[in-house]
């Protein structure tokens, strides 16, 4: 959905362009539909975040659920000390 609205800000630039109108209009469209498109490319599918699993000491929370992505079974782990979250899968092999 995102890279449509990109695209469509792009070609809105172009026949913003090609009838002459308004200079602050195109540069705003170029520029938006730039720089969504270049996220779009840049975000690299899902956000997983950096987890540091040598520091403090990490609890079992007894959430589970099944990543859509993968169809595994996911644990998650709390740490009390950093506050970060972690996800384990119950179902890769060890």
């Amino acid at each position: 959905m995102a890279l449509a609205v990109g695209l469509a800000y792009l070609a809105g630039a172009g026949v913003v362009l090609s009838v002459g109108a308004s200079r602050v209009l195109l540069i705003y469209l170029l520029v938006a539909g730039a720089l969504v498109v270049v996220s779009v490319f840049t975000m690299g599918g899902r956000y997983k975040p950096d987890v540091d699993r040598d520091r403090g000491y990490w609890q079992m929370t007894g959430e589970r659920f099944r990543d859509p992505e993968t169809g595994h079974t996911m644990e998650v782990r709390f740490n009390p000390v950093t506050g970060e979250r972690d996800y384990v899968d119950v179902e890769a092999p060890s």
